[in-house]
């Protein structure tokens, strides 16, 4: 009895409302409401069902060329109000919106929101004009509704993210002897070789007094009497003046030779570095009678393999007799350094 009366009820305000209600023992409707605050104008027709009504209908999509479908049901509350519950199907796209509104039977009037997080009046038979359409993600789900309890485990895998702005897993490693120092955004990583360890070694001193001709057999090898300090594994024959690299690198090797000069003197004295078989390079200068010792400075950054043979050498071009000089001055240096 009360479900006639408010059955009827509804019907008179929209008949009052302007319009055109039919109303049987199975159909009411058809009747219109406005989404408001936009544009959007739902027109629904209500059928008996066993349980409430049933109900169909279209959104016609603030005007657009295609209109959307809905279907849904409709249930009476006890608090006399009557819930709306559809779908509309949007076209063309075909995605599904889910609406929920309560209306006051005995004016029509009521409240909506959807699934995509919007709400408003639901006002009956209305069709304001200038409203906007109804915003909707792309997703068709509201800002922050998906949580990690919707997500099932293992469902998001690499190819579900986007490299640019999510880091894989790290599941990368490098070798014995090298160090990572790179994370790639697949998970990979970048390797280098571990700094060699340090090769550092310093002779001083000459402990051979050589007099150097200008004719045949001009060049001679230094040696030296004091070992100042020597790491990193490289050898030194101090009676022959040879030190042997340990390792495979790249190497700065200076050396500097005191010249004893003298009047008669002329030509150049040089001062040579010889590395793995090769002379790398050469220093020389020219003796001066005023000046007591020539002091010539040479130095070289050179590539070697490990086992090579670095020593220094003195040579004379042209003129009388001159002498390396000895003893352990300060200036009479020979090192050699691994840079990497």
């Amino acid at each position: 009895m009360h479900r006639s009366f408010v059955v009827g009820a509804w019907f008179v305000v929209a008949l009052l409302a302007g319009g055109v209600a039919r109303v049987d023992a199975q159909v009411l409707g058809p009747f219109s409401w406005q989404m408001q605050p936009y544009c959007h104008v739902v027109t629904l027709t209500l059928r008996a069902s066993p349980s409430g009504f049933t109900l169909d209908g279209i959104d016609d999509q603030c005007g657009a060329v295609h209109r959307g479908g809905i279907v849904g049901v409709a249930a009476f509350g006890t608090s006399g109000q009557v819930a709306l519950n559809f779908t509309i199907v949007l076209a063309p796209s075909g995605r599904p919106v889910h609406v929920s509104a309560v209306v006051n039977p005995g004016h029509g009037q009521g409240t909506w929101s959807d699934s995509a997080g919007n709400a408003g009046t639901f006002a009956f038979f209305a069709n304001t004009p200038g409203l906007p359409a109804r915003p909707l993600p792309a997703s068709g789900l509201p800002a922050a509704s998906v949580t990690g309890t919707q997500i099932a485990a293992g469902a998001i895998g690499e190819s579900h993210i986007n490299l640019n702005e999510v880091q894989r897993r790290v599941d990368g490693g490098c070798a014995v002897g090298y160090a990572m120092w790179a994370v790639y955004a697949n998970g990979t990583v970048g390797c280098d070789p571990l700094d060699p360890p340090a090769v550092q070694f310093r002779a001083a001193g000459l402990a051979n007094t050589i007099t150097v001709y200008s004719g045949g057999g001009g060049v001679v090898v230094t040696t030296w009497d004091q070992e100042q300090y020597n790491v990193g594994g490289g050898t030194f024959d101090a009676a022959q003046g040879r030190y042997t690299t340990p390792a495979a690198g790249l190497y700065l090797i200076t050396a500097t030779v005191r010249w004893q000069a003298f009047s008669s003197a002329s030509g150049e004295f040089c001062t040579s570095i010889e590395a793995g078989g090769e002379r790398r390079a050469s220093t020389c200068a020219t003796p001066s009678t005023t000046t007591p010792f020539a002091i010539p400075h040479v130095s070289t950054v050179v590539p070697l393999p490990a086992g090579a043979v670095v020593r220094i050498t003195g040579s004379q071009s042209s003129g009388a007799t001159a002498t390396i000089g000895t003893g352990s001055y300060i200036d009479n240096t020979f090192t050699v350094t691994r840079l990497r």
